[in-house]
């Protein structure tokens, strides 16, 4: 089985909001709430179904990821007007 080298993307996302588009190439993103409150909607719609914004938890990450050829967009992370989030991203 051979080793496959990846590289790692990190962020910090503080009092603002920060998109994840199809042209970063990422496959896989973790969001973990430091401090404060922030959101993360996305973009999709599921048969006429439209994406609400989720609360993130302190202490709580969430990670996103995709299997196959395909890369995460249109993802934001909301932390204004007091939240810290961590951003992980590969």
């Amino acid at each position: 089985m051979a080793v496959q080298n990846q590289t790692v993307w990190t962020y910090q996302v503080t009092n603002s909001s920060f998109t994840i588009t199809a042209e970063m190439g990422l496959r896989s993103v973790s969001f973990y709430l430091a401090s404060g409150n922030a959101v993360i909607s996305g973009i999709k719609e599921v048969i006429g179904i439209p994406s609400v914004n989720l609360s993130l938890q302190a202490s709580f990450p969430i990670t996103l990821g995709t299997d196959g050829p395909g890369v995460l967009e249109g993802i934001t992370i909301d932390s204004t007007p007091t939240g810290n989030v961590y951003i992980i991203g590969r």
